[in-house]
């Protein structure tokens, strides 16, 4: 399953234009004439190509290019009725065209693909930026992808600033990584763990469900307690689902002797909860079980840099959503992954992404990735990225390939960097730039430089790392003391 095409009319600096996340159709919108023009692409990579069941594109561009901007389009967060756009999907050589109520356009098909209308696509969206994407469907888990706004509240979320305690964010982070363990084992978590510590809590629900209280009672008690555990999530058990959970307790702990904690290794765990039925792993995430995990050299999940726990909170989060999906093709949107990500992960980021969502069975899926990285553009060919630019109104404009016309897929770092689309203005940094051009300046004679001194000069050439920039400055400086000794 791919999203080949994506037509907007208007959407902030997105306005009539259209961007192909794959190479396999080469689709045009003309909104003039209302025609959807479908061809055949010219580069279809082969469909197992990352994985049987993945598919990767990406889009990559400046700050306010319009990359987070076509992903709000992608997800639908706004009213549609109001923004008109166009989405081309390719499932099994079939194209599947969604547009908004709005626009009916006259479809001109060249390929030899049939065609047929959708209403939705299950789609996942994943960012560190919580303002930018609501409604927020599950707003504890969306709150743990990023720990420094976990006071900023949105109309979205009814629930006050006290029950953000960084022991709620990493318990809703631990559910996560043994919800996602559960299901795919620990292989591709970089966070490898045999044993749990549970603890049921609070135990005064612990002793209810354990005492026969019915769902009705439980759930009027909780509605008065709600103020003070508003995370148990109480209110979406169903009689099942109740039952299951009673079980699990049961299972778990020896509540005749009020002994609410136990240590048991993952695979009993999983034993316990296949034999409950599906519907018992996601019991674990009404909050009344408190998870401590740690790997064979007692390190847990806070002892990893802030990278590396970004990079497992991101995936577990899309594992469990994905495992919840009832379509079997989805899209998933992540917006900069690379934001907090060391250059070496950025370079495992696509492989390590692949071998995270591998072991999904019966689903399809399409990751729609925008960054900054060229370590992550240098994993993707080009036919699946779209390439961001602004006019000079601000408005998005969509290239075909980068500004000199590279390959991205297994180019050298420095070769995708040195590419004007990427640095128009050099690969220096421009604190160092400007220091550079005031010794320039300052050997040229020229006034108002910040170097005053030839000492200030040489000073400043010293700390440069580059060769020929810091030999060209040597003879500069030379001939300048050259020059002052003659005078």
């Amino acid at each position: 399953m791919e999203l080949v095409y994506l037509w907007i009319e208007n959407h902030k600096n997105l306005v009539d234009v259209g961007f192909h996340f794959a190479g396999s159709l080469d689709c045009q919108y003309d909104q003039r004439q209302n025609i959807l023009t479908i061809k055949e692409g010219l580069f279809s990579l082969p469909q197992n190509f990352f994985d049987e069941n993945i598919s990767i594109s990406a889009m990559v561009g400046k700050n306010q290019s319009g990359k987070s901007n076509a992903l709000e389009v992608i997800a639908s967060y706004y009213n549609e009725t109001t923004r008109k756009h166009i989405k081309v999907f390719l499932i099994d050589n079939v194209i599947h065209l969604w547009c908004t109520d709005t626009v009916e356009p006259v479809i001109k098909n060249e390929t030899s693909h049939s065609i047929k209308k959708i209403t939705s696509i299950e789609t996942i969206i994943y960012s560190l930026d919580i303002l930018k994407y609501k409604p927020v469907d599950d707003y504890f888990l969306y709150f743990t992808t990023r720990y420094e706004n976990y006071n900023i509240l949105t109309e979205d979320i009814s629930m006050t600033l006290e029950h953000f305690t960084m022991s709620n964010l990493l318990q809703g982070i631990t559910e996560n990584i043994v919800e996602y363990a559960l299901r795919n084992g620990t292989e591709s978590l970089a966070f490898k763990f045999e044993q749990i510590h549970i603890i049921g809590n609070p135990e005064e629900y612990i002793e209810k469900i354990h005492h026969g209280e019915s769902l009705e009672q439980l759930k009027a008690y909780y509605k008065k307690d709600a103020g003070k555990n508003i995370l148990l999530r109480i209110e979406t058990l169903d009689e099942g689902k109740y039952k299951t959970l009673k079980e699990l307790i049961e299972r778990l702990f020896d509540c005749d002797q009020k002994q609410y904690s136990t240590t048991i290794s993952l695979s009993e765990l999983s034993n316990i909860l296949n034999r409950l039925g599906d519907q018992a792993i996601e019991l674990l995430s009404t909050h009344l079980f408190y998870f401590r995990i740690e790997d064979h050299d007692e390190k847990t999940f806070s002892d990893f840099s802030s990278g590396e726990r970004n990079f497992i909170l991101q995936n577990t989060f899309l594992a469990n959503k994905i495992a919840r999906c009832k379509d079997p093709h989805i899209l998933i949107l992540i917006d900069e992954p690379d934001v907090t990500l060391h250059p070496e992960w950025q370079r495992q980021y696509i492989k390590k992404l692949i071998d995270y969502h591998k072991s999904v069975k019966n689903k399809s899926l399409h990751f729609i990735i925008t960054t900054h990285s060229p370590f992550i553009l240098s994993d993707i060919p080009n036919p699946n990225i779209a390439f961001l630019d602004t006019d000079s109104q601000g408005y998005c404009q969509v290239f075909s390939g980068l500004a000199d016309k590279k390959k991205t897929f297994g180019a050298n770092i420095h070769t995708l960097l040195t590419d004007s689309f990427f640095m128009k203005n050099g690969l220096v940094g421009a604190f160092a730039k400007e220091k550079i051009e005031a010794v320039i300046n300052f050997l040229n004679d020229k006034p108002l430089t910040s170097v005053k001194t030839i000492q200030d000069a040489m000073f400043c050439t010293d700390l440069i790392g580059e060769p020929i920039i810091k030999n060209q400055l040597i003879q500069m400086i030379e001939q300048k003391e050259r020059q002052l000794k003659n005078d």
